[in-house]
């Protein structure tokens, strides 16, 4: 398969993931890194999956590099997959993308999946009250999240839309 150019069908690239992610070992995860350079989008995502079920080496540097893009399904599935795989020093990572996190269409899917990685990771919500400050203020109602402890003044706008006013 290293030897093959990649399909320009997005789905089949995505499969090809899926199937290495499947062999013993770490022994897809090369590839599944060269794959990493892929211009489309949507396959970043299945790929981040894949290396985090083949226990790739590095991966929580690639999962901390990808929390970073811009694309709200990549970070979510970042921030997810860092705490699947239990990245307690990612916490500060988190709490920062958290205060970065814009008001773009879809940003309250990723900051939903960061919230939910934070009060994993961090059971403490030490975190989490860190992140909340001014972001409670800045980004609308101050009900406080599902995804985090009460009283740590972090705010969930995405269950504040489901709820309406």
């Amino acid at each position: 398969m290293s030897g093959l150019d990649p399909d320009r069908d997005w789905t089949v690239r995505v499969a090809q993931a899926e199937a290495l992610a499947t062999l013993p070992g770490a022994q897809g995860a090369p590839r599944l890194i060269s794959m990493l350079g892929d211009r489309d989008q949507r396959v970043i995502a299945p790929l981040l999956r894949a290396l985090v079920a083949t226990k790739a080496p590095d991966v929580q540097r690639i999962l901390l590099d990808h929390l970073k893009m811009d694309d709200f399904v990549i970070r979510s599935t970042a921030a997810s997959s860092l705490a699947e795989i239990k990245a307690t020093a990612a916490v500060p990572a988190l709490v920062e993308r958290i205060r970065r996190n814009g008001r773009r269409q879809h940003d309250h899917v990723a900051r939903a999946a960061i919230l939910t990685a934070l009060n994993t990771l961090d059971s403490s919500g030490r975190a989490a009250a860190a992140s909340g400050g001014a972001e409670g203020s800045r980004l609308g109602s101050p009900r406080e999240s599902r995804h985090t402890p009460a009283g740590s003044g972090v705010t969930d706008t995405a269950s504040d839309h489901a709820a309406g006013p």
